[in-house]
């Protein structure tokens, strides 16, 4: 009742054609109610990146689309486009002299939301936009290859590199990771703001209330801190939607997102983070009305702070690694996960096809914390009779574990601080509001590790290359959240950027495993599954990505 009472007015209802030029009888809108853990301000991920808003990334495909997007196992697919670029197609071509042109084709007949035609001067406009280092937000490194964004006719782009870049074929389109791509930008909307007041650009209500996008579903109407009432897209390139009406749902309390999938008023999770793997496990065994799919997922990691750390040892290698050896993950991961997830020895895992190339190269450290004690007294702290260790002026050390209020990430932190004071160090657990993630310097000033999740897929080694970091000189944007800096580590992600040939670059990534594991910036812990909970009225709805939106329907 409550969700009926809160919906928008019923969408107009439609004929749609059928073969043989017959028409299917008006019928009622078909009306699905989804959900997210979380908040949104902004519906454009590239906003809100660095203050990691959940189910942002998710829900920007609900109504925003790229050139391509990647399906679940990081493919891209044509979208806006009517092809992928390929060295096969013709459409990437690279040069003897190391440059490179990638040639796009739109689909006829895309849109905006408005109506306006998306043509190739939208665009240009958006290139324009992302290459601007001013603007302040995460920047992306790959426009530091680019040239020149041009449009030969209002059908098609064509960029210039100056240098090879492995993702040219992902331009202008969602990405999973940390090298997020600005998705296309109405320049009938944006240009005049972004020429007259960009100081103002980003605070734009544009990117909230009055977004205007390409993707399958219009934004109705924005209930800030509870609903978007979204409706089909009549104009949406790859067809119309299936579901006439889509309301998601903000709620950040997962037993209250449990408790509503039993009450009957979900049907679907569209951040795949809306629920713990384990609570989406317990909701499965508890709801006759739906299933529970999984994705890949992501990866927990805990970031170590470089620039403020305390205690001080945290930026020491030595520490970090003992710290390594007194987590039991493989306990976590058994615990957490109900033994279905493993210990993660690196950001990638072995159903990535780069594995088998590049496995030898990762450092792993096994459950040691003998080990772990030895390694910190050969720092200088000291283990006394009541087991707990100091430092060398007598003084015991606390290592704060911040994490976000996900729950995988707020568990492992527990776990990560439980496994710190079995062996004598103190440690304090601190969970991040809701509210306090969108506070850029609240988030990188933590003490000592931020337990935070992302994804497997993408370019996760760039979170930490030092350009990204976020200090105070880059008002605390940007992805490199512990600020870590290190040029031989940013010299293999440049290296990786621009090695276009698979065997070579397999062998810049294992120098970049090699790297990570053993200097530990992140602690990577465990591998985390992503469960999508899907009512059975539902189908044609995949695991984790959002994708093929335009095909879910409800069950006849």
């Amino acid at each position: 009742m409550l969700v009926a009472a809160c919906a928008p007015t019923p969408a107009r209802q439609t004929t749609n054609g059928s073969q043989g030029g017959q028409s299917a009888s008006p019928s009622a809108p078909t009306r699905v109610v989804a959900v997210i853990r979380g908040t949104l301000p902004v519906l454009y991920n590239k906003i809100g990146v660095g203050a990691t808003y959940s189910g942002l990334e998710y829900v920007e495909r609900l109504v925003h689309s790229g050139l391509v997007d990647v399906d679940g196992t990081g493919t891209p697919q044509p979208t806006l486009a009517e092809a992928v670029p390929t060295l096969e197609n013709g459409l990437w071509k690279v040069f003897p002299d190391g440059r490179m042109e990638t040639t796009w084709k739109l689909r006829s007949g895309a849109r905006w939301h408005d109506g306006t035609p998306l043509t190739a001067a939208d665009l240009v406009f958006t290139g324009r936009v992302e290459q601007d280092k001013s603007l302040g937000w995460n920047y992306n490194l790959a426009y530091d290859a680019v040239d020149t964004v041009t449009a030969p006719d209002p059908s098609t782009v064509t960029v210039t590199w100056k240098k090879p870049f492995v993702e040219a074929d992902r331009m202008f389109s969602p990405n999973p990771g940390t090298q997020q791509w600005g998705l296309p930008l109405p320049r009938h909307i944006l240009e005049r703001s972004f020429d007259e007041d960009k100081p103002k650009f980003l605070e734009l209500p544009y990117w909230g209330p009055e977004f205007v996008g390409s993707g399958p579903f219009k934004l109705r109407e924005m209930v800030v801190d509870d609903r978007l009432n979204l409706v089909a897209n009549d104009d949406y390139v790859l067809g119309r939607p299936k579901i006439d009406e889509l309301i998601v749902r903000m709620i950040p309390d997962s037993n209250t997102v449990m408790a509503n999938f039993l009450a009957g008023e979900l049907d679907l999770t569209v951040d795949p983070r809306a629920l713990s793997f384990e609570e989406g496990r317990s909701l499965r065994d508890q709801w006759t009305g739906g299933r529970m799919e999984l994705g890949l997922g992501g990866v927990v990691g805990a970031q170590a702070q470089f620039l403020t750390p305390n205690p001080a040892a945290v930026a020491d290698v030595r520490f970090r690694r003992a710290v390594m050896r007194a987590i039991d993950r493989q306990e976590m991961a058994d615990t957490i996960q109900g033994g279905l997830a493993s210990v993660a020895h690196a950001f990638i895992g072995p159903e990535a096809p780069e594995w088998q190339h590049v496995q030898s190269s990762i450092v792993r450290y096994d459950f040691d914390p003998r080990r772990a004690v030895q390694e910190l007294e050969d720092i200088g702290f000291r283990r006394g009779g009541d087991g707990l260790i100091r430092d060398s002026a007598g003084e015991r050390p606390t290592v704060e574990i911040r994490a976000t209020v996900t729950q995988i990430n707020a568990k492992s932190a527990l776990a990560m601080a439980d496994y710190l004071q079995r062996i004598g160090l103190g440690a304090e657990n601190l969970v991040i509001p809701l509210q306090r993630q969108s506070d850029l310097e609240y988030m990188v000033t933590f003490g000592g590790f931020l337990v935070l999740r992302g994804p497997r897929l993408g370019l996760q080694f760039l979170n930490q290359h030092s350009s990204r970091a976020a200090t105070p000189e880059a008002n605390f944007a940007g992805i490199n959240r512990s600020r870590y800096r290190s040029p031989e580590y940013d010299a293999l992600m440049d290296r990786f950027l621009v090695t276009i040939p698979f065997t070579e670059r397999m062998q810049v990534l294992g120098q970049i495993l090699r790297h990570e594991t053993d200097q530990l910036p992140t602690l990577r812990l465990i591998y985390d599954p992503e469960p999508t909970m899907v009512s059975n009225r539902l189908k044609n709805v995949p695991a984790a990505t959002p994708s093929g939106i335009e095909k879910w329907e409800v069950a006849g």
